[in-house]
C-alpha cells in the first residue's frame, strides 16, 4: 500500500512539473511571440484616415519605355481597400486562424506579422520575411519565418497560412503588368507602358502652336517636343516618332504630357478609353490631369499677353474718339500735353515710339473689315497744323485706327478692331512693317490691300470685345525668335 502511495506520489509530482514546465514554456513563447506585436506593422486604420483622397502614384519611366509606379505605404493601403483587397486579406487570414497581423514595407522587405493558436491553445506570434514577384499576378511568398523575433523556424514548421504564396491576379490588376519588385520603403509595378494602347496619330493644336509662336509665350523648349511640333508638314502628329522624342526627354512623362498638352483638346478626353482600370487610374488619368493643367497655364500666358494688345488698341482708339488725339505730320500728339504719342506708355508691352506705329485704317471695299461705327469724321480731329494731311484724306470719310509693332518673338502685326468687335491680330510681314515705321507723314493703311493672310485662327478676347481673329501670312514650321 505504502509503494502504491509513493508511486501516486510520483506521478503526482511528474504531472505537476510536467504541467508548469508547459506552463512556463508557454509564457514564454508568448513573452517572446506576443509582445509588442501591433508596434511592429502599420496600423491601417489609422494610416487610411490620414490619408489624402487625391493622393497619386508616384511613376517614372525606365530604360526600355516601360513605366514604374511607386506605391508608398499609404498609397498600397489606399488601393488596396479600393480594389476590395483588403477584406480579402482579412478573409484570408481569418480563415487561416490569424487572429492579429499586417505588414510593414522597409529598406526593400517585406515583413508580414501574425498571431495565431498552436495547437489551438496558445497564441503565437510569427513574423516572415517575404519574396515578392510578378508571375501573371502579384505574388507574395515566405522566404524565412520566425517565431517570435529571433527564432527561425524550418519550413515544416511554418504554419500552414505561410506555407502557400498569397496571389493577386493579373485580371484583378492588369494584363500589363509585367514584373514587381520592392525598392526601399515602396513597392513598384512595372507597367509596359501606353505604346500599344496609343493611337497612331494626334491632331496637333495649329491655333495655340501659332499664338505661341507669334504672342511668343510658351517659346521655351527644354524636352524638344515644341520644336518636334513645328517641324510637322501638317496638323497630324506621327505618335511613333513623338514617342522618341519625349522618351528621350529628361522626365518623359512631362514632356508626352506637354506634347498632349498642344494637341486638339476634344481628343484628349477618347484617349486610351479602351484600357483596363488599372492603367486608367494609375497612368492615363494622372498623364492626362498634368496635361491639361500645362494646357491651362499655356492659355492664361497667351491671355495675359493678348490683353497687353488689346489694351494698347482700345486706348488709342479711345483717346482719339474722345478728342484727346491730334493729327501731326509723322504721328498723333496728346492735345493735353502737345507731346507725341508713345503707345509704348499704354500697356506693359515692350515696344517704343521707335519700333511701333499708330496708323489710320480705311477698307477700299467696305465690308466691315474695319471698325468706324464708332469712329467721328476725321474732319472733327483737332490737328496740329492747318495743311496736315491735306490732300491725303477724304474730310467726310470715317477712319478707324490701329497699331503696327513687332511682338517679343518678332513677329510684325498690325492690331486693329473688326466691323463685328473682334480684335484682329494680322502678320504683315517685315517690309511692310518697316516701310511704315519709315514714313515721314502719318501712314493711311488700307486693310484690302495688305498681304492676304494663309491660315486664320480664332481666340478668346478679353471683356469689350466679341473675340479675337489671328491672321497668318503663313504657317509656320520652326520656332521663331
Amino acid at each position: 500500500m505504502e509503494n502504491a502511495r509513493t508511486k501516486n506520489r510520483k506521478w503526482i509530482i511528474l504531472a505537476a512539473a510536467a504541467v508548469l514546465v508547459i506552463a512556463l514554456a508557454a509564457a514564454v513563447l508568448l513573452l517572446l511571440g506576443g509582445a509588442g506585436l501591433s508596434a511592429r506593422y502599420d496600423d491601417v486604420e489609422t494610416i487610411l484616415e490620414g490619408c489624402d483622397p487625391a493622393l497619386s502614384v508616384s511613376s517614372s519611366v525606365g530604360d526600355d519605355g516601360e513605366i514604374l509606379l511607386r506605391f508608398t505605404r499609404e498609397d498600397v493601403y489606399w488601393y488596396a481597400r479600393k480594389y476590395g483587397l483588403m477584406d480579402r486579406v482579412r478573409w484570408d487570414l481569418t480563415r487561416a486562424g490569424v487572429s492579429a497581423g499586417g505588414f510593414r514595407i522597409a529598406d526593400g522587405e517585406l515583413t508580414v506579422y501574425a498571431r495565431c493558436r498552436a495547437l489551438g491553445l496558445f497564441p503565437l506570434s510569427y513574423k516572415a520575411v517575404m519574396d515578392v514577384r510578378w508571375e501573371n499576378g502579384l505574388v507574395l511568398s515566405a522566404r524565412n519565418v520566425f517565431l517570435g523575433r529571433r527564432i527561425e523556424l524550418p519550413r515544416g514548421r511554418w504554419p500552414s497560412f505561410f506555407q502557400d504564396s498569397f496571389v493577386i491576379g493579373a485580371d484583378t490588376l492588369s494584363p500589363l503588368l509585367t514584373d514587381a519588385f520592392l525598392e526601399g520603403d515602396s513597392l513598384v509595378l512595372v507597367h509596359a507602358g501606353l505604346r500599344s494602347a496609343a493611337p497612331d496619330t494626334l491632331p496637333v493644336d495649329r491655333s495655340v502652336l501659332t499664338a505661341v509662336q507669334i504672342l511668343g509665350v510658351g517659346l521655351d523648349d527644354p524636352d524638344g517636343i515644341l520644336s518636334f511640333l513645328l517641324s510637322l508638314p501638317d496638323d497630324t502628329i506621327p505618335m511613333a516618332e513623338a514617342r522618341e522624342v519625349y522618351y528621350a526627354a529628361e522626365d518623359p512623362l512631362s514632356a508626352m504630357a506637354r506634347l498632349l498638352s498642344l494637341t486638339d483638346p476634344d481628343i484628349l478626353p477618347t484617349l486610351w478609353s479602351g484600357a483596363d482600370p488599372f492603367t486608367r487610374e494609375m497612368l492615363v488619368a494622372p498623364l492626362l490631369r498634368s496635361a491639361s493643367e500645362l494646357r491651362s497655364a499655356l492659355s492664361a500666358g497667351l491671355s495675359a499677353e493678348q490683353a497687353k494688345y488689346e489694351k494698347i488698341l482700345s486706348a488709342i482708339r479711345e483717346s482719339y474718339k474722345s478728342g484727346g488725339l491730334s493729327l501731326a505730320e509723322t504721328g498723333f500728339v496728346s492735345v493735353s500735353t502737345g507731346q507725341p504719342l508713345d503707345p509704348g506708355a499704354l500697356t506693359s508691352l515692350s515696344v517704343t515710339a521707335t519700333d511701333c506705329r499708330v496708323v489710320l485704317l480705311r477698307s477700299s471695299f467696305g465690308d466691315g473689315e474695319i471698325c468706324t461705327g464708332d469712329m467721328p469724321p476725321v474732319s472733327e480731329i483737332s490737328r496740329s497744323g492747318k495743311n496736315v494731311m491735306a490732300g491725303r484724306l477724304d474730310e467726310e470719310a470715317v477712319y478707324d485706327l490701329g497699331v503696327a509693332l513687332s511682338t517679343s518673338s518678332g513677329i510684325p502685326l498690325l492690331i486693329y478692331r473688326r466691323g463685328d468687335g473682334a480684335l484682329i491680330l494680322r502678320e504683315i510681314g517685315e517690309a511692310v512693317f518697316v516701310s511704315l515705321l519709315v514714313e515721314r507723314s502719318n501712314p493711311v493703311v488700307d486693310v484690302d490691300a495688305l498681304p492676304i493672310p494663309a491660315r486664320s485662327y480664332l481666340r478668346a478676347a478679353g471683356e469689350g470685345w466679341s473675340g479675337a481673329v489671328l491672321l497668318t501670312m503663313h504657317v509656320y514650321s520652326h520656332p521663331q525668335g
